[in-house]
């Protein structure tokens, strides 16, 4: 299978219209109606709404619309077809629902594998995804949202990285990271601060204990990132091994530090900050080093490297996709297997 079929699927617009009965809209701007659907397409979906001062029908863009509220009511009304699966899959591809483009690509395959193949193919299809996830990292840069801007960034890294688009996404993350490096520096010295007022008599033992550990963190996220712009290979998957594994290292010496220095709120604020950073950071740099095991068709080591993230955080939605993604293609792996018996 396609590497960049495993998250990604393209194909040009098709009108299918789709009935559906009352249930609630979404829009990106946080708002929420109750509409009755009366139809849908690739790229928008037409209601009936009625409301205290007004009353009609309105046609919604999907651009318009929460993208699991759009995805939500396409996936029901449009018929059932290779193109519309693709169609689809492209559109959460654009809008960061990765398991769900995994998803609907795969339905497409099953009904024709020989469109997906050519629709693959088609000149600047690959390069206008690429460029409209990187369009969404930017803006969640500008929106001061860096951990959607690292995710979307690191997406184009891993997956499209023969794009024209991967080079700009690697300058990103450089601007991401320096804006990281920042608010930890912030934060850190904030903390600080705190601690002095309360007058803590093990500040300094602390801060002799944690210059080392902070020094080992820099490092880490810094082999994550270079792991992004590597391209591929039994190297990069070492470099995000090697960083998850330090994250997790450092994880065990937070829960000493935590109970060493516990009885100070300041530090323990501080300590639990830190907590939650490398648990993130571990878990994604596990899911970088799966998701290229993946696109090489080692599934036992993709599986492994989702078990690894998952037990650090069983709640991360963004592990648990990536898990999903890995049965998947266990069980599409199966079904060719069993074709050629």
């Amino acid at each position: 299978m396609s590497r960049l079929l495993t998250l990604f699927a393209l194909l040009i617009s098709l009108f299918v219209a789709g009935e559906l009965t009352a249930e609630e809209v979404a829009l990106r701007n946080g708002r929420i109606h109750e509409v009755e659907i009366l139809e849908s397409t690739e790229n928008s979906v037409t209601v009936r709404f009625s409301e205290k001062k007004a009353s009609g029908t309105i046609k919604l863009h999907s651009r318009d619309m929460d993208p699991h509220s759009f995805y939500s009511i396409r996936n029901s009304a449009m018929e059932k077809t290779a193109q519309n699966h693709l169609m689809l899959a492209k559109f959460c591809a654009e809008n960061g629902l990765f398991s769900r483009a995994k998803g609907q690509a795969d339905k497409a395959r099953a009904l024709d594998a020989a469109l997906v193949e050519k629709t693959l193919k088609m000149p600047g299809l690959i390069d206008g995804v690429a460029k409209k996830v990187l369009d969404s990292a930017r803006k969640y840069f500008a929106d001061g949202d860096l951990e959607n801007a690292e995710r979307y960034a690191s997406v184009v890294l891993t997956e499209f990285s023969e794009t024209p688009s991967s080079k700009k996404a690697g300058q990103l993350i450089d601007k991401i990271e320096g804006k990281v490096a920042e608010a930890d520096e912030k934060q850190h010295q904030a903390a600080v601060d705190a601690a002095a007022k309360s007058e803590s008599k093990a500040n300094e033992a602390l801060e002799k204990e944690v210059k080392p550990l902070r020094k080992a963190y820099e490092k880490a996220r810094k082999l994550n990132i270079d792991g992004l712009k590597e391209k591929g290979g039994s190297k990069q998957v070492k470099m995000f091994e090697t960083a998850a594994k330090t994250f997790e290292s450092l994880l065990k010496k937070c829960d000493g530090l935590q109970k060493k220095y516990g009885d100070d709120e300041a530090v323990l604020v501080e300590i639990k900050r830190a907590h939650t950073a490398l648990t993130q950071d571990a878990v994604e740099a596990w899911i970088n080093a799966g998701s290229v095991d993946l696109a090489r068709g080692s599934l036992k080591n993709a599986r492994d490297y989702a078990d690894r993230a998952l037990s650090l955080d069983t709640s991360s939605s963004t592990a648990r996709s990536f898990k999903a993604r890995v049965e998947m293609a266990e069980a599409n792996s199966d079904r060719w297997y069993r074709t050629r018996r």
